[in-house]
């Protein structure tokens, strides 16, 4: 009830919400299957990806604020994702698609401002999570939906992108900026790919 008044209509107290996440991810770093099952019952998801809707409309002086909120959601998701009854969630009730809209929103940022946020990590393993996972036959037409859009979208070619361009920065320069990070998400997002093409 704390979060969903934290969040609608707007998010007016970014303090407040990220606290309440922050006590969410305290209780889920246990790994108590029975938390990572209640949360589904709970109705928590449909209010952590509704979070992540809001990087489309969010004012420019408060997207710092709501990145450090991303870090925080998509932490608590690929905690959730962990179990599999929960991927399975995922799957049959879309909630996959506005992750895909966030994932293709970083893709739009500037390279060094792709490289530094912080949960694209995670992001990445999401999907890899997802793409790696063995679904039941009433979730394959939602799996093949993800795949078709992965695929056909401009996803992969803007990653391309982002690879052709890191690769001319001098690696001196990007490990004064951005430290350990880059090869963090490239690691992550070759590994995202292989399970993409698999």
């Amino acid at each position: 009830m704390e979060l969903e008044k934290s969040i609608f209509p707007l998010i007016h107290n970014y303090e407040v919400l990220e606290a309440i996440l922050s006590d969410l991810i305290k209780v889920l770093e246990k790994k108590q299957p029975g938390d990572l099952h209640l949360m589904r019952k709970l109705k928590f998801m449909p209010l952590l990806i509704e979070i992540c809707k809001r990087v489309s409309t969010c004012e420019k002086r408060e997207i710092k604020l709501l990145g450090k909120l991303l870090s925080s959601v998509i932490r608590i998701i690929t905690l959730f994702c962990s179990v599999r009854e929960n991927r399975n969630y995922m799957y049959q009730t879309n909630r996959l698609m506005p992750l895909v809209e966030l994932f293709n929103w970083c893709l739009n940022r500037t390279t060094q401002v792709f490289f530094s946020i912080d949960f694209l990590p995670s992001l990445f393993q999401i999907f890899t999570q997802h793409l790696r996972h063995r679904v039941p036959y009433e979730c394959q037409a939602m799996k093949e939906c993800l795949l078709d859009l992965l695929i056909s979208s401009t996803i992969t070619l803007k990653l391309k992108q982002k690879h052709s361009i890191i690769k001319q920065i001098p690696s001196q320069e990007l490990h004064e900026t951005l430290g350990t990070r880059v090869p963090h998400i490239l690691l992550k997002s070759i590994t995202f790919l292989e399970a993409l093409t698999s």
